[in-house]
């Protein structure tokens, strides 16, 4: 994604940009799909990558701008494997990936593995003052964590006949846990008296996403038209567990707080397409997509500090209408 013109990589490697048009839509094949579904598949299977500026009605209404993987159909069985090491910056990483691909008559399939031992490395600090109270503060922050990032993905295509009619079931996974220390250095001042704050935060981060599709298309040789018919779950998780300790003035680390965020987001959809070809330049394009998307989060503080325990309840129910009025 990197090597594209116009495109750009944001900086935790976690989204993607064209120049001018803002975040694209990403398509693998006449599929739809998020940035995480992208690293479930390997190089090696990608044909070629398409940039569409302008796209057409096509494509969903909200896209200013689609980016198309198109993957390679395989003719025999191939096994490949490849060891890489990097270091950029502060993050070192080591990358195994092992893509197999075969094919058999009117059956393919494609099985990939990849596990991506990163670990990282990340600095940041800031100071205020407050003249009218009297406050000044500044802090020093490193976090190192290993975050080791493990991919998967299967995929099965099968042609139906002669004529173009097949189908495809694809499924791609990406597990990637974030373990590490975040140490904070502040030095806290208040009316002349100073305070040097060390605050240890043990992190367990957990991140997972799993992406499935079904796709079938069907050639009408009477009509010189063509459906195509696909169907996607995707779930994305995410649950992370903070320990705060504090040492103010040498004092020894002290247990502060315990925080708990769960996170999961699971999301249905499905496209129809038909295309008619009316002659040598004019072509029938008609099509209907829905999505349905259901989240659920969960967020747990226990501050040591608190002398009776403190509950509360939050509701929040959230409708987004089908059809916006004009």
């Amino acid at each position: 994604m990197t090597k594209l013109p116009f495109v750009t990589i944001d900086a935790n490697g976690e989204g993607v940009s064209v120049v001018g048009k803002g975040s694209p839509l990403l398509y693998i094949d006449n599929q739809r799909v998020d940035f995480s579904t992208l690293s479930g598949i390997s190089v090696e299977d990608i044909k070629s990558v398409e940039i569409i500026r302008n796209p057409s009605v096509k494509y969903e209404a909200e896209g200013k701008a689609v980016i198309k993987i198109n993957l390679k159909k395989v003719k025999e069985t191939v096994l490949n494997s490849r060891y890489l090491r990097r270091q950029p910056f502060k993050n070192d990483s080591v990358i195994i990936l092992m893509p197999i691909s075969s094919r058999k008559n009117k059956t393919e399939w494609k099985i990939n593995a990849a596990f991506n031992a990163v670990q990282h490395w990340e600095s940041n600090g800031y100071n205020y003052t407050v003249p009218s109270k009297n406050i000044s503060s500044d802090y020093t922050i490193v976090s190192v964590t290993n975050r080791p990032q493990t991919i998967f993905g299967a995929s099965l295509y099968q042609e139906l006949n002669d004529n173009g009619d097949y189908l495809t079931l694809a499924f791609n996974s990406n597990f990637r846990p974030d373990k590490g220390d975040n140490n904070t250095n502040t030095m806290y001042s208040e009316n002349g008296i100073s305070s040097n704050i060390l605050t240890l935060n043990h992190q367990d981060n957990k991140r997972a996403s799993i992406n499935s599709v079904f796709n079938y298309n069907k050639k009408l040789a009477d009509w010189d038209a063509n459906i195509f018919t696909g169907f996607q779950y995707t779930r994305e998780s995410r649950n992370v567990d903070y320990e705060f300790f504090n040492n103010i003035n040498n004092s020894g680390y002290e247990f502060n707080q315990f925080r708990k965020q769960r996170y999961s987001g699971d999301v249905y959809s499905g496209r129809i397409d038909f295309e008619k070809k009316l002659n040598e330049n004019y072509k029938l394009e008609l099509g209907t997509s829905f999505t349905k998307a259901e989240t659920t989060t969960d967020n747990i503080t226990n501050y040591t500090a608190i002398k009776a325990p403190e509950f509360f309840n939050y509701f929040l129910k959230k409708a987004i209408p089908d059809h916006m009025p004009m």
